[in-house]
């Protein structure tokens, strides 16, 4: 399991070995979190009072 490794050496998972599948399923996450910020800052909700 490449993704238990990459600590050992001293390494992230996306330096380690991205294309392993925990890289892709990090930066898979990674990706999915900022376009979930750039929807919410370009959409902001109304405040309330």
């Amino acid at each position: 399991m490449r993704l238990a490794e990459a600590p050992s050496h001293g390494q992230s998972i996306v330096e380690y070995d991205r294309a392993s599948r925990g890289g892709i399923a990090y930066l898979g996450l990674a990706g999915e979190i900022i376009r979930r910020e750039r929807t919410r800052d370009s959409n902001p909700a109304k405040e309330t009072p």
